[in-house]
Parts: C-alpha cells; structure tokens; sequence
C-alpha cells in the first residue's frame, strides 16, 4: 500500500461467465524500480450481473474492452463504453464499474493488467490523463487481448519470466506513448513552429541547445514559442530536450560499447555525472547500475 494504514476496500458481485481467466502473481517488489512488474492479469467473461466497488488498491489498471460495454466512475466522471476501448486506472481512486444489461446476454469480455507503481508504470499512466484516461480504438491498436492472452498463458504454464516479460511491456508502453502523440498532434493541428522545434531539438541535441537557440530558430520569442510548445506538447521545451537526451543516452547505454562519458558528450551534457543526474531523475538508477540490471544473465 502506499499508506500502510490504508487497507484495500471491495465490494464485488462476481457475476463471470465461462471463459474467465485471472491470474495472480504479486512477486517481491524491485527495489531498483527498474523492472515492470505485473501484479496480476486476467479476461474477465462480464454477465449483466457485474459489479465492482474498490479503493486503495495499490496499482494502476490498464484494460482493453473487447466487446460488448461496460460502465465506470472515477473522479466523479462516468464513462459508458464500448467495444475497442482501452483505458488506464488509478486503483488508488474509488472506482465503481458495472455492465450495461444488453438484450442478448452475451457477456462483455475485457482483458487487463495491473502493475505495480513504479516510476516508470506512474508516467506513462500520468501521460494518459493528461491525454485521455479512457481512448476509443479502431481495433485493438497494442496487441493487448494476444499479449495478455500469452501471460496468462505463462503462469499456466509455470514459465512466466519477469525480466522479459518487463521488457515487452516497455515496448507496449511505448506503442501506447507514440499513437497517443500522433493523434494529438493530427486532432491539435500542431502548429508548424512547434513541428519545426521538434525536428530542431532531434538535429541538435548533441550540441548545446536551450530555449533561446530553439526560439531563434523559428524567429518567436522564447517566452511565446515554449507557451505554445507546452500546450501541444504537455511539457516544456527544457523538459523535452531532457527527456530526448535521456532516451538516445538509454539506446547508446544498451547497443554499444561507448564509455558514460562518451555518452555524455554524444548527446549533448558536459560530463558523466550529468548523465548520472539524468538517470537518477528519471529511473532512479546510474547508468552502470542500467546496464549491469539489464545485461545480467
């Protein structure tokens, strides 16, 4: 728990049809914060029965609706939702969800997972409140139902592998985190100084690079272009180029041989305790320690 004088409060009418999997694992927490961790995951067969009321449950959910629809409340905002939805909880959050009765009673299926609350696992969560808690789909855009289908069958099997698994989900996240972007930037029109300043700061990062350089570049002001910048793009401009230094210094720690400092010096920061600083603010961790977690066999 967060609070460990806070308990885990549910009211549940476990109204699941035939096909229903859920799968525990609750493994010893990383304390390195490195790992993505599952707590657990299940496919949920909904009857017109289902019911659920939590609190404080120290997780965040992500969940995709297959079919059917269902019907949730957080924050004091109520969705009503359909097939190919996908979505991220807080479990902390007093959430209530129940189905919609529908005349043929087919069930609504949904597929989810909870993580525990890493930094990591917070971000990409947080991201998608900014954006959109709740996104309607297509189809199912991530892969969810197969990848949450292979968990389970996993577990099953006795062979769940915490470390690869960790890695597919980071990839998952990033899906999630590019499709999230490309449609804000289609539905927001972004305007073509902040486009120009994205493509300025991935062709200049390795140098020195501040919101002056950016601003001259696409003749506004500083104070002006980083307004604009942080309202289609949900950070500053500072914070972006930190964050892009963070991840070419991520992809050069694990796919070369080249030394902390050279690092450093390939992606624009002055010397080796930058990145270190770098590092710490966003994972937590040195970049050795990085390398060393996932190189370990």
């Amino acid at each position: 728990m967060r609070n460990n004088e806070i308990e885990l409060q549910v009211e549940l009418t476990r109204d699941f049809k035939e096909g229903t999997r859920i799968r525990n694992l609750y493994p010893e927490k990383d304390s390195s914060g490195a790992l993505i961790q599952l707590q657990f995951a299940g496919r949920e067969v909904l009857g017109n029965n289902f019911y659920i009321k939590r609190k404080n449950l120290n997780s965040y959910l992500f969940w995709f609706l297959e079919k059917g629809n269902k019907s949730y409340i957080q924050n004091n905002i109520i969705r009503h939702v359909t097939a190919n939805h996908f979505a991220v909880e807080d479990c902390m959050l007093e959430t209530t969800g129940w189905v919609t009765p529908s005349p043929d009673n087919v069930g609504s299926v949904q597929y989810y997972i909870h993580f525990y609350p890493t930094p990591l696992v917070r971000s990409i969560a947080d991201f998608m409140f900014n954006y959109s808690p709740c996104i309607q789909l297509d189809r199912d855009e991530f892969g969810f139902v197969g990848m949450v289908t292979d968990i389970l069958n996993d577990i099953d099997a006795d062979c769940f592998d915490e470390r690869r698994w960790s890695e597919r989900f980071y990839s998952f996240f990033l899906d999630v985190v590019q499709y999230i972007k490309t449609q804000r930037s289609e539905q927001t029109k972004m305007p073509k100084a902040v486009s120009d300043t994205l493509n300025f700061i991935s062709n200049n990062y390795r140098g020195e690079l501040n919101l002056k350089a950016c601003a001259d570049n696409v003749h506004l002001s500083p104070n002006y272009l980083d307004g604009l910048f942080s309202k289609h793009m949900n950070t500053s401009i500072g914070a972006y180029i930190s964050k892009y230094r963070f991840k070419e210094a991520t992809e050069l720690l694990l796919s070369s041989d080249k030394s902390i400092s050279e690092i450093a010096f390939d992606v624009g920061l002055p010397d080796s305790q930058s990145l270190s600083r770098l590092f710490k603010k966003n994972i937590g961790m040195t970049p050795l320690a990085y390398k060393k977690f996932y190189n370990r066999k």
